[in-house]
């Protein structure tokens, strides 16, 4: 699960107005780390069309396992 509080929040806000057209934080997973999976991020300026978008509240529920470190996962 990842946790967003009110402080990553408004950082991430001050962090987009800094950087042109900037529309949102993608959180991705991708392959690698102690359990096989690990969450990446990125600024986005555009939604493509296979994205889901939350606003708030960011949960995996895919995610059965957890290492450790807290920074990968296995599905």
């Amino acid at each position: 699960m990842i946790t967003m509080t009110a402080i990553a929040e408004q950082k991430i806000r001050e962090l987009m107005q800094e950087e042109q057209d900037t529309i949102g934080l993608r959180v991705y997973v991708k392959g690698g780390g102690c359990h096989g999976y690990q969450y990446g991020m990125a600024f986005e300026s555009r939604v493509a069309e296979d994205d889901t978008v939350i606003e708030k509240g960011i949960k995996n529920p895919q995610a059965k396992t957890a290492c450790g470190c807290g920074s990968s996962f296995s599905a």
